[in-house]
């Protein structure tokens, strides 16, 4: 049996693991370097929010957002997607939808205005949110400038 709830990343990060790892190896062919601290602290201060996907009991999807003022309108608080992932078992059908809109009604009593959802350049996932009623606002471009581990080399030279 399917289901979609709200849950705490901290009761919940274990089982998030694998699928975290599955949705990189998909979209950025990197593996995940999570910052388990960063993301239970916006959660104890309320800033994020983590919706999963569960069947029999099982995590198999999940919508993560950070809430936030929007910096460039002050007077909206907004939520940014983290990650947006259903394992491939599981796609085909309207669980997405399901997951998508549970988290919308869920995060308006938070006083969330808008919702921001990034997704791959080649998903189809961007048509299923035009027919929710999203608006494609702007495209998103990466270069990588440093290969292997950024963090570690950004310490070498201070």
């Amino acid at each position: 049996m399917i289901t979609i709830q709200k849950e705490l990343a901290a009761e919940a990060w274990d089982e998030f693991i694998p699928l975290v790892v599955d949705h990189c190896a998909e979209i950025v062919q990197d593996a995940p370097d999570l910052d388990k601290e960063v993301m239970l602290l916006l959660e104890e201060q309320g800033s994020l929010r983590c919706f999963t996907v569960r069947d029999d009991g099982k995590a198999v999807g999940y919508a993560i957002y950070v809430l936030e003022t929007n910096v460039m309108e002050k007077t909206r608080f907004v939520a940014r997607d983290v990650g947006l992932y259903l394992a491939k078992s599981h796609r085909g059908g309207i669980t997405v939808v399901r997951l998508l809109k549970y988290a919308e009604t869920s995060m308006i009593p938070d006083g969330v205005v808008d919702i921001y959802q990034n997704i791959p350049a080649d998903s189809p996932v961007g048509a299923l949110l035009e027919k929710m009623g999203y608006d494609r606002i702007e495209e998103v471009f990466r270069k990588r400038l440093i290969e292997g581990e950024p963090i570690a080399r950004m310490a070498q030279t201070r």
